[in-house]
Formats: structure tokens, C-alpha cells, sequence
């Protein structure tokens, strides 16, 4: 699978590169620009969210299960 992170939209895309199809979006909060596999469980992702606003405790990593 692929990940793509949406800065604007809040979500990260699940992708088939196999399928060439999107296999889903799922929100994950403002402003996600990293995502990618956690190579211990390939069933879950790592979504870094950025903190454009600078706001205390704003920045954040994720464990998401897709």
C-alpha cells in the first residue's frame, strides 16, 4: 500500500499501487505531511502532523491502524 498525506484535508490516502485505485481516506487530523509504514506491523502507519499554528503541543505523531 501507499500513503499519501492531504496537508489541506486532514487526511491520509490509502492507495493500491497494485490496483492503481484509492482503497480509502481516513482523517487524521490537521496538516498531515509525513506518512508512512511502521516496519515492526505493516498494518499499521505512522502520520506526522505538523503544527503550522504553533500552538502548545500542536505537533504530533500518530500509530494508525488503516
Amino acid at each position: 500500500m501507499v500513503y499519501v498525506s492531504n496537508l489541506m484535508s486532514g487526511t491520509v490516502s490509502v492507495i493500491d499501487p497494485e490496483k492503481r485505485e484509492l482503497e480509502k481516506n481516513i482523517r487524521v487530523g490537521k496538516y498531515p505531511v509525513f506518512s508512512l509504514g511502521y516496519p515492526p506491523d505493516t498494518k499499521k502507519i505512522l502520520v506526522t502532523l505538523h503544527n503550522y499554528e504553533k500552538k502548545e503541543g500542536g505537533g504530533r505523531l500518530l500509530l494508525i491502524d488503516p
